[in-house]
Formats: structure tokens, sequence, C-alpha cells
């Protein structure tokens, strides 16, 4: 879907990216959301990740909500706190969501 939206001129930013991943994972479609041990395994999710903020699509607090959500789901909770962390360095203050996570 991304890449449709590419090839008809139009440059996905953060909200395309996290709307496409939630409208996937709600549906089911893990492999396709890439999120969870249903999808793809935490190395891979990072790569995207980091791939998304090399590319200038800076995450939101909502996309690293997303990203401590698919870390508890597989039972990764360093990882979970080194986004947590990540998350405080690029300035964002974790609210209830993240708490609850």
């Amino acid at each position: 879907m991304l890449n449709n939206l590419r090839k008809d001129g139009f440059e996905p930013d953060v909200y395309a990216y996290t709307s496409l991943i939630t409208a996937c994972a709600s549906n089911g479609k893990y492999r396709e959301a890439v999120v969870g041990k249903m999808g793809m395994p935490w190395n891979k999710i990072k790569v995207l990740f980091e791939g998304m903020k090399n590319a200038g699509i800076l995450p939101d607090e909502y996309t690293y909500n997303t990203l401590i959500t698919c870390c508890g789901r597989g039972s990764l909770y360093e990882e979970a706190a080194a986004v947590f962390e990540d998350m405080k360095l690029m300035g964002f203050v974790p609210d209830k969501v993240t708490y609850n996570t």
C-alpha cells in the first residue's frame, strides 16, 4: 500500500505508516502490520523503524506506544525499556497508554 501511495505521488509520513500498521493489526493482519510475535521478528521491526527515521519520517508518541506494545506481545521487556528510553530522549512524555502497555 505504501508503494502504491508513492507511485501516485504521495510521500507517506509517520501518520500514514502508523495508520496502516494500526488498520492491519486491528483486522488481524499481523504479518502486514509487522507487529508482535505473530508478524516479523523484533530485529526486522527495529530495522523498519530505523529505516523510517533515516528516511526523515520521525516517530510520534503513538508509534512509540505501538512499538512498546509489540515488545510486550513478544515478551521483549528489555527491548521495551530501550524503546521507552528512546521515546523520552526524543522529547516525548510517556502517557497512561505508555505506562499501561
